[in-house]
């Protein structure tokens, strides 16, 4: 099987150039002192400034926010990917920088295509501010779940073309491979790789390695990478144009899958397939003859996983973890004593909500101390009420109109012909982490989450207007 790259000359030496400038931050978040540190990233975001590859910084932060290995994760204080550590605000991280220096040079560039949601999301915005006139603020650092939304402004204006957007997905799909090295890391010696740099681990790593577990653990630092990276090889491999070698995406879709297999994480999973069955239903011309071509590397994976007896026991446990949700099915609220989400977490949540059904509580004390991140519906009603939740659902069901209408509208020869239907998938994958596994959608958002988001509606605007 031959894999080649056939992107311009330089695609390689961009991927380089990702690592190179993601280790060189590892470096400095964790052997620096704070103003060479601060000095040093202000430096980056100069350089972004003045580049006309926008594509290229958008992958590194999204490498670096997607935090593989935990090297920047919010926990360990000393080793968070921030400017400054101490403001009023709390951290002042490197991304809520980035955003607004990405708005202050994208701000006077024309978006090339008009926006078809700009109806609902400005009305969720305007609905936001109600909130916060009606039940103020109880902690300021609400704000940097805010700054996310001025993705929707600068990243149909920093993408200008196909091209562009494949050599984004291109860039994320290498740290792929980076993501499994990890994981295999942490399954045989039961540490994330920041610790051999003096990080300090997530609470909820056991410190032990599969070997000394009777359960699977969850390699999951990272997991946005290979989730993700599901999403943009199905697209690229129904893309009729695309410039990436077939058995390259291939490679990537088949190790992504086991990647987000690993880390025995149910919703994860489930969404994952999702979008690889929507890929195979609408995409495929020879679904077999596909299956053909995943073959090979699912062969070297489990060769690998079952070689290694320590590996082989993650890959059981996952499985296993992963056929709880027939007792789901069941009826079985609890999927056999591994899931509260719907018996404890939910209830306790919906009570709360129901003292404020309609407007719910926006960024309230009352908001805050009964907000579970493990029930994303519930925690969306919670935080937004009837009125919120319904707005957006009117976004979700006009993003999936605007891609249907599209897709039955393009004649078969046309390069862009099924990507819409991807696109659906995709947003219906991360509605289903957000109902089974953690919030995805609220009044803010994480730079990981909201980027993904908004990215799907960019991406999709630029396709129903350039298909």
């Amino acid at each position: 099987m031959v894999i080649n790259i056939r992107l311009r000359d330089n695609s390689f030496k961009e991927v380089i150039q990702l690592y190179v400038l993601y280790l060189m931050t590892i470096a400095a978040v964790y052997f620096l002192p704070s103003i060479v540190k601060l000095f040093l990233f202000s430096l980056f975001l100069i350089i972004y400034y003045r580049s006309n590859k926008d594509y290229f910084w958008f992958a590194f932060l999204f490498i670096t926010e997607s935090q593989p290995g935990s090297f920047f994760i919010i926990s360990d204080s000393s080793h968070t990917f921030s400017l400054l550590e101490n403001t009023p605000l709390g951290y002042l991280f490197f991304w809520m920088v980035f955003i607004l220096v990405a708005f202050v040079k994208n701000y006077n560039r024309k978006s090339k295509y008009p926006f078809l949601l700009k109806g609902p999301i400005i009305a969720l915005l305007v609905y936001i501010v109600v909130l916060l006139l009606i039940f103020g603020i109880y902690k300021l650092n609400f704000f940097g779940g805010l700054i996310p939304w001025l993705l929707l402004i600068i990243l149909p204006r920093s993408f200008k073309d196909q091209e562009e957007y494949e050599r984004f997905f291109y860039l994320i799909f290498s740290f792929v491979f980076f993501v499994i090295f990890y994981q295999i890391v942490f399954l045989l010696l039961g540490k994330e790789l920041n610790y051999f740099l003096g990080g300090q681990e997530r609470g909820s790593i056991l410190n032990k390695s599969i070997e000394e577990v009777n359960e699977a653990l969850r390699p999951d630092a990272g997991i946005y990478i290979p989730f993700f990276s599901i999403m943009g090889s199905v697209i690229l491999l129904t893309y009729k144009k695309t410039k990436l070698s077939r058995n390259y995406l291939y490679v990537i879709l088949a190790t992504s899958l086991f990647s987000i297999f690993l880390t025995a994480t149910r919703g994860w999973m489930i969404a994952g397939v999702f979008v690889f069955v929507s890929f195979l239903f609408f995409s495929a011309r020879n679904p077999f003859g596909l299956l053909q071509k995943l073959i090979l590397p699912a062969i070297l994976l489990v060769v690998l996983f079952n070689f290694v007896p320590s590996l082989k026991k993650q890959s059981d446990m996952a499985l296993s973890r992963f056929e709880t949700l027939i007792s789901l099915t069941e009826g079985d609220k609890t999927a056999g004593g591994t899931l509260s989400r719907l018996d404890v977490r939910g209830p306790r949540v919906m009570k709360k909500f129901w003292e404020s059904p309609i407007l719910g509580f926006g960024f309230s004390s009352e908001s805050a101390a009964f907000s579970d991140g493990h029930v994303g519906n519930q925690n969306l009603l919670l935080h937004a009420g009837i009125i919120g939740y319904t707005i957006y659902v009117i976004i979700w069901l006009a993003f999936i109109m605007s891609m249907y209408i599209r897709e039955k509208n393009l004649l078969n020869d046309n390069s862009y012909k099924h990507v819409p239907m991807l696109l659906i998938a995709s947003l219906l994958s991360i509605f289903i982490i957000h109902s089974t596994t953690s919030a995805w959608f609220g009044l803010g958002f994480n730079y990981i989450r909201g980027f993904i988001f908004f990215f799907i509606l960019t991406y999709g605007n630029f396709i129903y207007w350039e298909s």
